[in-house]
């Protein structure tokens, strides 16, 4: 995201300050997997099953998000989210949840007619999102797959609340190989 961030500020005819702050930061994927995974194999033999297939899976095509690489990213952000097994080297769920939750609401100490860039992750989007429009954990894990890396979305700051006005818009990204989700 800063190099992202890096990229569009050289392209602009104004120097706006940059700052990095770490409550936009994605979770550790890895970490929360490895641990996770662990423990949904030793438990459910297809799902062990579909964690091998997934890693072949992947090792062959980076950007596979279909069949067990689904299954298994349900399974896990799943298990995660209900909190069903100790949080192993990963923060909880709901510590995500409010780290992101605290950078959208510094948002709110600027002016509305201010524009701030964030270069985050699909998860902190989707929770950002999922905050304004009042989604359950289940609908924003769904905005969370579904958004492309380096989409656009634009909320807006306006009676005390976020606004949503666009989600996951890729006009920069004009050939379809440059859309992808990993």
């Amino acid at each position: 995201q800063q190099d992202t961030a890096r990229l569009v500020y050289e392209q602009l005819q104004t120097s706006p300050e940059i700052r990095t702050d770490e409550r936009w930061n994605e979770f550790k994927l890895g970490t929360v997997y490895q641990s996770i995974a662990t423990h949904l194999g030793a438990e459910d033999a297809r799902f062990a099953q579909d964690f091998a297939a997934m890693k072949m899976r992947l090792s062959e095509n980076a950007y596979a998000t279909s069949g067990a690489v689904a299954r298994c990213d349900r399974a896990v952000m799943q298990a995660w989210m209900e909190n069903r097994y100790p949080a192993e080297g990963y923060e909880t769920w709901a510590a995500f949840q409010a780290r992101v939750q605290a950078g959208g609401a510094a948002l709110f100490e600027h002016s509305a007619q201010e524009t701030i860039a964030v270069f985050t992750s699909a998860t902190p989007i989707a929770l950002l999102v999922g905050a304004a429009l009042q989604l359950m954990n289940e609908k924003i894990l769904q905005l969370a797959w579904v958004m492309y890396n380096s989409s656009l979305t634009t909320m807006k700051t306006r009676d005390g609340a976020l606004h949503l006005y666009t989600l996951n818009a890729v006009p920069h990204l004009r050939k379809e190989e440059w859309r992808t989700f990993r």
